[in-house]
């Protein structure tokens, strides 16, 4: 693992992961109804509706859908979620202490990071960056360094313990040789097509999603 990266929960280098839903009430009531743990509804973001669980201290899972009430152009994100018949995981995020520094060694590595943004809103204040391989969305993750995030972000619900985090890919070599080159330790394995496997511990038993 690079010593830039700080986010492994449960074993695992994730500091978040997105699960995208075409219907925002009924992807919460889905989660609940599979896991005992009704996530918390964050409210609107621009033309999503986000909702968060815990994995511990300091990962989670976001739920994003389209936020019902919005009537303007939806963002890339949240239009593909609206066109999913499923949900699914559309993203992973890798945390970093220095953002600076990390996107100098992605460079260096063959990687630079784009679509390089600092977001400061409602108590969060990030940067967050895609290395150049992240068209292989979903299965490349993207840069996080955290600066700040709301105090009641402690006291979002904690549905249970990551048991398993898995990316599959139809050509693993590809995605593991730059996971490599950045110094993000995951194997890849083997799969039909792009995705993201998570197994978690609630109180219901073990989930896959």
């Amino acid at each position: 693992m690079h010593p830039l990266i700080v986010s492994e929960s449960d074993g695992f280098p994730l500091d978040h992961i997105g699960l995208g839903v075409p219907d925002f009430a009924a992807g919460l009531d889905l989660f609940e109804r599979r896991t005992g743990v009704r996530p918390l509804d964050l409210g609107a973001f621009d033309s999503q509706r986000r909702a968060v669980v815990r994995f511990s201290a300091s990962s989670f899972l976001e739920i994003l859908g389209p936020d019902p009430d919005y009537s303007g152009a939806l963002d890339p994100i949240t239009a593909f979620a609206k066109k999913l018949e499923v949900p699914s995981f559309l993203f992973w995020y890798v945390a970093v202490s220095d953002f600076d520094a990390f996107a100098t060694h992605a460079s260096q590595a063959g990687h630079p990071l784009l679509g390089v943004q600092h977001i400061q809103r409602e108590g969060y204040d990030y940067r967050i960056g895609g290395p150049d391989g992240i068209s292989h969305v979903p299965v490349v993750p993207w840069i996080i360094q955290w600066k700040a995030k709301p105090d009641s972000a402690a006291a979002w619900p904690l549905v249970g313990k990551m048991v398993d985090f898995y990316v599959e890919h139809p050509e693993p070599p590809e995605i593991q040789a730059i996971l490599n080159r950045l110094g993000i330790a995951l194997q890849i394995q083997a799969g039909d097509s792009a995705r993201i496997g998570l197994k978690i511990s609630t109180p219901k038993g073990i989930i896959e999603f």
